[in-house]
């Protein structure tokens, strides 16, 4: 009787084809072999593909170096980014939330007016650093931004916004001043008509230093209604019923503190006081109201008499 295997002599019965991983390979690069050698029989045939090919890249520089030498490479390059933004908006990587954080001043709607910026867009045609320096630069509340692309479909908006300390009169104009006397274009002054009033040239140089020595005095601050910078050197303030204060050069937290002292201890202000002169280190000057005066030199008379 024959054997199975003088019957089927091509069959390996004794290995099993899944357990022989290099013959399967094997095999693989022969099957390649045979059909690149079949390929190489049509000369004809791989001729054609390698002119096509060839006639791609002679196009491909023909282009390029249209581009360069008309000086409209930015414009090639910008064809390519718009088509690659294109294709990954096809591909989901799209806008479709912004998330605005920060914003108590400014509208989002004005954010996002501004930037020009709409669902559906690829989220990668957006530029952090572009739209960052755009919000900085014209919306009038924004102190810094920062822009964040959450993908694949997110756009996350950090706003720090300006607080407002005072009004400014510049150049017979009013405008809001923060702390640090960066000034709020644009921003309605009639809202806040609460704050300290400023005039002087050189008041945003001096906001800070002048603000940082007020805060240490928490209950003379709310009495101050206006403050001018005289030469851009010292202040004077007026506070509560049109006092004025004539403050130092140097060492303006310590004025403020006498100031406060000696309201403290003498009631100062709630007295018929025109003016306090601050500007001497060692003493602290009052000059009362003409009817004040009047009358205590009446006072005086009749004691005499």
């Amino acid at each position: 009787m024959p054997r199975l295997i003088d019957i089927f002599p091509e069959h390996d019965f004794e290995h099993d084809p899944a357990d022989q991983p290099h013959d399967r390979e094997g095999r693989g690069a022969q099957a390649a072999a045979r059909g690149l050698a079949e390929f190489k029989k049509h000369p004809t045939l791989v001729t054609s593909i390698l002119g096509f090919c060839a006639f791609l890249l002679f196009v491909l520089s023909v282009v390029v170096i249209w581009y360069i030498n008309t000086g409209r490479m930015d414009v090639m390059m910008l064809r390519l980014t718009n088509l690659g933004h294109a294709i990954s908006a096809q591909a989901g990587v799209k806008l479709v939330e912004i998330d605005i954080k920060g914003a108590e001043r400014s509208r989002p709607q004005d954010i996002r007016d501004l930037l020009d910026i709409h669902n559906g867009q690829s989220l990668l045609s957006l530029k952090p650093a572009i739209l960052e320096s755009h919000l900085e630069a014209n919306l009038p509340w924004v102190r810094s931004a920062r822009v964040e692309r959450a993908f694949p479909q997110k756009l996350i908006i950090h706003v720090d916004e300006k607080v407002p300390a005072a009004i400014w009169k510049r150049d017979q104009k009013f405008v809001l001043i923060d702390r640090n006397g960066t000034t709020i274009e644009g921003a309605p002054v009639d809202k806040y008509a609460n704050l300290i009033l400023m005039d002087g040239d050189k008041v945003p140089e001096q906001a800070t230093t002048f603000f940082n020595a007020l805060d240490q005095e928490p209950d003379l601050k709310p009495l101050v209604q206006a403050a001018v910078l005289i030469s851009g050197r010292r202040w004077d303030i007026r506070l509560g019923s049109s006092i004025t204060a004539k403050l130092p050069d140097q060492g303006l937290a310590a004025a403020f503190s006498t100031l406060a002292r000696t309201d403290e201890a003498n009631d100062l202000l709630s007295k018929d006081v025109e003016l306090i002169d601050l500007r001497l280190e060692d003493r602290l000057i009052l000059r009362l109201r003409e009817a004040e005066a009047s009358r205590v030199l009446l006072n005086r008379k009749g004691s005499a008499a």
